[in-house]
């Protein structure tokens, strides 16, 4: 992976940081040193573990539609109300000709996602693991190519309409990771690129890791009997393949270097520990 020294925690989209510091447990009192970045590119090329929570989601992409004229771009128009609807372009777009290529238009797939920021970023943090050291690990809400429409709004926890009160709703779409997967791994012509593993549904990630013993331990010193009940339900929530078990997914990018290696031993989480 890298000499390890020093380490840098890498976190994308923090927001205010809650995760980095349940991370670091506080440390930060004792003088580690917390900065802010607003591009990948000004980080400081060191060994860096990169993660990646609920990110990718939240990237702009492009709407496709195949047609019987080829890929058309889903676009947004504006009626004689002032009202907001979805239209297809007439002609090939730019952002199809860019964007739209072998293999992502591999198969009977109708409809594409796909978001060329998230595309790059995946290749940056790739090309970053790789010459540098470290790794990256990515939690997100996704599939693997087997979707199409997942753009979708949020408002006060309640699905919306994306078109209506622009600006005051969350939007997202559902990572697709078999583009990531494309974007980051090592090919044959190139050497920048990452080993990658995954992705894989968080229920069997989570329970590769042992969860449930860490769960059992956090169980046998709860406080009260609703302190259980809460634990229990929150890992439920977890695992539950009809909750977030099998729609969270994780991925993770390591150097190319260390193909053999993780081939003897796989890592933890993204395979069985007996394999």
């Amino acid at each position: 992976m890298g000499p390890g020294k020093p380490l840098q925690l890498v976190e994308l989209g923090p927001g205010n940081g809650t995760m980095m510091v349940d991370f670091l447990r506080g440390e930060t009192v004792s003088g580690i040193k917390v900065y802010w970045y607003n591009d990948l590119k000004k980080v400081p090329e060191n060994f860096s573990w990169f993660i990646a929570h609920e990110f990718f989601d939240v990237l702009p992409i492009h709407k496709f539609e195949k047609t019987e004229d080829g890929w058309r771009e889903i676009l947004i128009d504006m009626d004689e109300n002032g009202k907001l609807y979805y239209r297809i372009s007439g002609k090939e777009t730019q952002s199809a000709k860019m964007l739209i290529r072998p293999p992502l238009d591999a198969g009977d797939r109708t409809e594409l996602e796909i978001s060329a920021r998230s595309l790059g970023i995946a290749r940056q943090l790739a090309d970053r693991v790789d010459t540098c050291g470290g790794l990256a690990l990515i939690a997100d809400y996704g599939h693997e190519g087997e979707k199409g429409d997942t753009f979708r709004a949020f408002h006060k926890h309640k699905v919306v309409d994306p078109l209506e009160n622009p600006g005051e709703c969350d939007l997202t779409a559902d990572v697709d990771f078999s583009q990531l997967r494309i974007a980051a791994s090592k090919t044959p012509d190139n050497e920048n690129y990452a080993v990658v593993a995954g992705p894989v549904r968080q229920k069997d990630f989570l329970e590769r890791l042992h969860a449930k013993a860490r769960l059992q331990i956090l169980m046998d010193n709860a406080r009260s009997e609703e302190e259980k009940e809460k634990l229990k339900s929150t890992f439920d929530m977890l695992v539950d393949p009809k909750k977030m078990g099998e729609r969270f997914k994780f991925m993770a990018f390591y150097p190319s270097a260390m193909g053999p290696i993780l081939e003897k031993y796989p890592p933890l989480g993204f395979f069985n520990d007996k394999a």
